[in-house]
C-alpha cells in the first residue's frame, strides 16, 4: 500500500501493481465510479444449527436459486460500504485497506476479518489470515474459512464466496454475476 495511491480504488491500493494483472471486468466493478451493481446469485445454507446462527450473525442470504442481487458501494474516507441486497435482504460489509500489503480488513457485524487478497492467473482469491468477534482476536484455527474468487466469463464479472467452519461446515456459499448499473436505490 503506497501514499501514491491515495484517491485510487480501495482494492487498487490493497493489491498494488498486482491490480493490472486482474481482467478487465474484475477491475472495472472495483472503480470509484461504480457506485451500484446488480445480477443474479445462487444461494447455499448451511443446514447446522450452529451454522445457521453463524449465518444470521453475519447476516448472509437465505437459500434460493436465481436470486436477485444488488450491490450498493459507498465510499467513506479511504474506505467503503457494501450494502448487498440477495432477493429483498441486505447485509452490510465495511471494508479498508489492511496493516500489510495485499490485505484488507472487512467487517460484517460483530465478525473483523483480516482478508489476503491474490490474484492468480485471471482471478482475484480473497482467504482469511486473522479474525476477530466483538473486537477480541480469536485463534486462527477456529475462523471460518472463506474461499472467495473473482473472475470474469464471456466478459462478465463473476464472483463465488464459499464460507465454511471447521466444527459446522457450510455456512453459505453465495455465487453469480453482477453488472455495474446506475445507482437506484
Amino acid at each position: 500500500m503506497s501514499d501514491g495511491l491515495a484517491g485510487q480504488p480501495l482494492y487498487r491500493r490493497v493489491l498494488g501493481e498486482a491490480w493490472h494483472a486482474l481482467p478487465p471486468a474484475v477491475r472495472r466493478m472495483h472503480e470509484l465510479d461504480v457506485t451500484a451493481a446488480a445480477g443474479v446469485a445462487q444461494v447455499e445454507r448451511g443446514q447446522h444449527p450452529l451454522a445457521r446462527l453463524i449465518g444470521a450473525c453475519i447476516g448472509v442470504p437465505a437459500a434460493g436459486r436465481d436470486v436477485p442481487v444488488r450491490v450498493f458501494f459507498t465510499r467513506e474516507g479511504g474506505a467503503e460500504v457494501w450494502r448487498r441486497t440477495f432477493g429483498g435482504r441486505s447485509f452490510v460489509s465495511r471494508q479498508a485497506c489492511g496493516p500489510a500489503a495485499g490485505l484488507k480488513v472487512e467487517r460484517f457485524g460483530p465478525i473483523t476479518l483480516w482478508l489476503a487478497m491474490e490474484v492468480e492467473g485471471d482471478r482475484l482469491r480473497i482467504g482469511v489470515r486473522r479474525w476477530a468477534a466483538f473486537g477480541v482476536p480469536l485463534p486462527l484455527g477456529l475462523a471460518p474459512v472463506l474461499q472467495t474468487y473473482e473472475t470474469v466469463e464471456d466478459g462478465r464479472f463473476l464472483f463465488d464466496d464459499d464460507i465454511r467452519h471447521p466444527l459446522v461446515g457450510l455456512i453459505a456459499r453465495y455465487r453469480g454475476w453482477l453488472e455495474p448499473v446506475e445507482d437506484a436505490a
